[in-house]
């Protein structure tokens, strides 16, 4: 097990530090499931003992589905879609399938 060490308002390393006044520089965890069918599997095992998602997203290149763990750190479960870099850039690229809000 580790540590993440959280920084106070003054700028001073704790680990683990419960002050609330602490960040954390930590983005998330990510854990790759080897097929769509393996990462809902785990979803709905998690549904079942009440640990919901906060976003489920489709990235193209990925399906993530994003949970907080107890220290409200955020825990990415994906699957890679292995899409090409030809699909990878059409997905980004615009059409019917990626739209930005403006």
């Amino acid at each position: 097990m580790f540590k993440v060490a959280k920084r106070t308002a003054r700028g001073d390393a704790q680990p683990g530090s419960p002050d609330p006044a602490s960040k954390s520089r930590l983005n998330h965890f990510s854990f790759e499931y080897p097929t769509l069918q393996d990462l809902l599997e785990t979803h709905a095992r998690l549904a079942r003992e009440d640990i919901n998602p906060a976003e489920c997203l489709n990235h193209g290149p990925t399906v993530s589905i994003y949970f907080p763990d107890p220290d409200q750190n955020t825990v990415e479960l994906f699957y890679d879609t292995s899409y090409t870099e030809e699909q990878i850039v059409e997905w980004y690229g615009g059409g019917a399938s990626y739209a930005l809000d403006s």
